[in-house]
């Protein structure tokens, strides 16, 4: 039986709710600081990246922790993951960063997520879903790794309707991951403020495939 300090001790659920709520905070408290410029207008991600930090470090169970723009060649040398084999794939080539990480008790690394600030085309989707699935396939629990799972956040500012089509597409192509749920909330402006089309909020869950 492992002990607790090796185990992930935050649910997933409670994972989803504080990405929800931290992108929440994040739109909110900016269009008070900036008198009403939104997140997108102004090219902000660190912090939608802070709040959701924020947010999950009130959920961590002791000794767990996060850390933020960790090198994804970190991640797979802490997830005691063994040496990659043949080709390295581009994810682990050089300076890529995971937004923020979750580690357990024994500092491995539990979970990864990326935050989208904005979504102009397929691809700014597309990538962060190929580097989540790379790291997922070659450090997960089911390839002798530690990492459990992964996700995406992201910030939609104008509610593109193709979004969740794009998603869709990303998995129906791959074989080392699955979607393992999707979740979107409608994001509450401030009191003095009320920008139109109204923002969402959306998670997409990712789970390795054992090979």
């Amino acid at each position: 039986m492992q002990s607790s300090s090796s185990t992930m001790a935050i649910s997933r659920d409670q994972i989803k709710r504080a990405i929800h709520a931290g992108i929440g905070t994040a739109v909110r408290n900016y269009l008070e600081w900036s008198a009403g410029l939104t997140l997108e207008e102004s090219g902000v991600e660190g912090l939608l990246v802070a709040e959701i930090a924020r947010k999950l470090h009130g959920d961590l169970s002791n000794p767990e922790f996060l850390r933020l723009e960790v090198p994804i060649t970190n991640v797979q040398e802490l997830s005691d993951a063994p040496p990659p084999r043949g080709r390295t794939l581009g994810t682990f080539q050089g300076n890529k960063r995971a937004d923020v990480v979750l580690f357990n008790g024994r500092g491995r690394p539990t979970c990864m997520i990326e935050v989208k600030r904005w979504i102009y085309k397929n691809s700014d989707i597309i990538d962060d879903l190929t580097r989540l699935s790379d790291v997922l396939r070659k450090c997960a629990r089911q390839n002798s790794g530690t990492l459990q799972r992964g996700f995406l956040a992201i910030y939609d500012g104008r509610q593109n309707d193709t979004v969740r089509n794009w998603i869709d597409g990303f998995f129906s192509k791959t074989e080392h991951v699955t979607l393992h749920d999707y979740s979107e909330r409608k994001v509450r402006w401030g009191k003095n403020w009320e920008v139109s089309p109204a923002p969402r909020s959306i998670v997409v869950e990712v789970t390795p495939v054992s090979q």
